[in-house]
C-alpha cells in the first residue's frame, strides 16, 4: 500500500504543476513546482521507514540540498535564453552534482545551514538573466510528454526513499532535495515555449525553494520534540508561509520603485 502511495503522490503534484504552467504561467507553475512537493512526501516516508531521529538529520541536511538546487538552477538560467533544453539540463544537473557533496563534506552547523538554505534562492533570484519576451509555445503540450514526466517523479521518489536505507541520513537529506520536478518541468517548458518561458519557471521555482528550506528546517528542528505528526504539521505550515514571502517582496519592491518614480 505504501509503494501505491509512493508512486501516485509525486506524478499528480507534477500534473498539478503542469496544469497550473499552463492556465496562469511558467512563473506560477514554478513556485508550486519548488515547495516540498518531492522533499515533503519523500521525507515522511522515510520517517515511517526509518524513524523520526534519522528523518530529522535527514531534513538538516536536506537544507545543503536546497542550495544545491540553487545552483541546478542558476546553471540552466544563465544557459537557457540561448541554448537548447539538453545543454542546460546537463548544465544544471552537473552543477547540482559538484555542489551538493561539496556542501555535504563541509557539514556547516545547523543554524548556519538554515541560513544559507534562505538567502541561497533569494541570492539566486537576484542573478537570474533577464529573459525579455517569452516565445508562444513552439509545440503542444502532449499528454505522452506529459505521462512520462510524471512516471518518472513517481520513480524517483520510490528510489530516493529505498536509497535511505543503505544510503544513510546525510546523503538521504541531500538526494531529498534532487532537482527531480526541477529537471522535469523546466526541459519541458524549454522545449514547448523557449528559453525566455524556462527562465520564468526557475524564477518560480527559486521562489518556491524558499518553502522547501522552511519545511525542511521545521522539519530537522521539531520532528523529535513535537513528535512525526505536530512535527510534519508545524512544517508544512511553515513551508506555505515562507512560501509567499519572496512574491510579497516583489511586489513591495516594485511598489517602492513606482512610489519614487511618480515623486
Amino acid at each position: 500500500m505504501l509503494i501505491i502511495v509512493k508512486l501516485a503522490t509525486t506524478p499528480l503534484l507534477i500534473l498539478l504543476s503542469l496544469l497550473l504552467t499552463r492556465v496562469a504561467g511558467p512563473a506560477a507553475g514554478g513556485i508550486l513546482a519548488g515547495l516540498p512537493f518531492i522533499s515533503g512526501p519523500a521525507s515522511i516516508f522515510i520517517c515511517m521507514e526509518q524513524g523520526p531521529a534519522f528523518a530529522a538529520e535527514a531534513a538538516g541536511a536536506a537544507l545543503l540540498g536546497v542550495v544545491a538546487s540553487c545552483a541546478y538552477c542558476l546553471a540552466y538560467a544563465r544557459l537557457a535564453v540561448r541554448r537548447a533544453w539538453p545543454r542546460c539540463l546537463a548544465a544544471g544537473l552537473a552543477a547540482f552534482c559538484l555542489t551538493a557533496p561539496l556542501l555535504g563534506e563541509l557539514a556547516p552547523p545547523l543554524p548556519a545551514a538554515v541560513a544559507l538554505s534562505l538567502l541561497a534562492p533569494l541570492g539566486a533570484l537576484r542573478c537570474l538573466p533577464r529573459p525579455g519576451e517569452i516565445a508562444p509555445p513552439a509545440g503542444g503540450c502532449g499528454a505522452g510528454r506529459i505521462a512520462t514526466q510524471m512516471i518518472c517523479g513517481g520513480l524517483a521518489v520510490l528510489l530516493l526513499t529505498l536509497a535511505a536505507r543503505v544510503a544513510g541520513p546525510q546523503w538521504s537529506g541531500l538526494l531529498l532535495t534532487f532537482p527531480i520536478v526541477s529537471s522535469i518541468l523546466t526541459p519541458f517548458i524549454h522545449a514547448s515555449c523557449g528559453g525566455a518561458a524556462a527562465v520564468l519557471t526557475i524564477r518560480g521555482l527559486l521562489s518556491g525553494f524558499v518553502g522547501t528550506s522552511a519545511f525542511s528546517a521545521a522539519a530537522a528542528f521539531w520532528l523529535l520534540p513535537l513528535g512525526p505528526v505536530l512535527g510534519y504539521t508545524t512544517s508544512i505550515a511553515a513551508a506555505a508561509c515562507a512560501g509567499a514571502l519572496p512574491p510579497a517582496l516583489r511586489r513591495l519592491s516594485r511598489r517602492i520603485e513606482e512610489s519614487r518614480a511618480t515623486r
